[in-house]
């Protein structure tokens, strides 16, 4: 005769480990959602943002929109994980602007080329 051993592991849904970008997702999703802003999906992982094609400077995050509306935005884990409050969340309102809602470049606030870790974060549903 056989017997079979079962071992069940139960792993508590809070133990899986927490995206270091969910609180400020969160708040952009919150904030666009107040405001009455409609938004794309869009994925955030860390990665090796490409190229800006200058030798002066480097990407520290990138917006790659996808034809199925699936945008991924990729953060440089280096530059995050030395940079400051403040920069975290500028940077995630930033690159959440290209994927979330399609904007461009502009201006001197939170969407100028340059990250603008002191720059408005509302300014992005403006």
């Amino acid at each position: 005769m056989r017997t079979i051993f079962l071992c069940l592991i139960l792993i508590p849904l809070n133990a899986w480990p927490v995206s270091p970008f969910k609180k400020y997702g969160d708040e952009f999703e919150a904030l666009a959602k107040q405001v009455g802003v409609f938004t794309e999906r869009y994925l955030i992982r860390f990665g090796t943002p490409p190229s800006s094609g200058s030798s002066s400077s480097t990407n520290i995050g990138y917006c790659n929109p996808q034809p199925s509306g699936h945008n991924i935005v990729t953060i440089d884990e280096k530059y995050w994980n030395s940079a400051s409050e403040q920069c975290k969340r500028a940077l995630i309102f930033h690159e959440a602007g290209h994927c979330a809602l399609r904007k461009n470049h502009q201006g001197d606030g939170i969407m100028r080329p340059k990250l603008n870790c002191l720059a408005d974060v509302m300014g992005v549903f403006r």
